[in-house]
């Protein structure tokens, strides 16, 4: 019986920012939290936008040759599992930045249909 190839993985990475709250209701650590929960969140958005794409759906009015309305929205849904969260940094104006990253397998994008 033939031993199966090593299957090569490819590292993808994604970043996510979130910005700390004005609210007055809170206090500074759960600004902070917040901003960090926040640039986490984003990441995992951007990386599932990444890995499987996102859905674009739009709409444009025109009259007279005009454009009288131009609108779209964007949809990411699916699920993430197994990003490992690389570094959370906060920045110079208090806001943070998150990178995760994910190893998948080169056949992964033929899988996912």
């Amino acid at each position: 019986m033939p031993i199966p190839a090593p299957t090569q993985l490819v590292k993808i990475s994604a970043v996510g920012y979130g910005a700390v709250s004005s609210y007055e209701g809170y206090t500074q650590g759960q600004k902070r939290l917040m901003a960090m929960r926040a640039s986490k969140l984003d990441a995992y958005r951007a990386l599932a936008e990444h890995v499987y794409g996102i859905r674009v759906t739009g709409n444009s009015t025109v009259s007279s040759m005009m454009a009288q309305n131009d609108s779209f929205r964007i949809y990411v849904d699916s699920y993430v599992r197994g990003a490992k969260v690389v570094s959370v940094t906060p920045m110079a104006d208090g806001n943070y930045e998150t990178v995760l990253e994910i190893e998948l397998d080169q056949d992964f994008s033929s899988r996912m249909n």
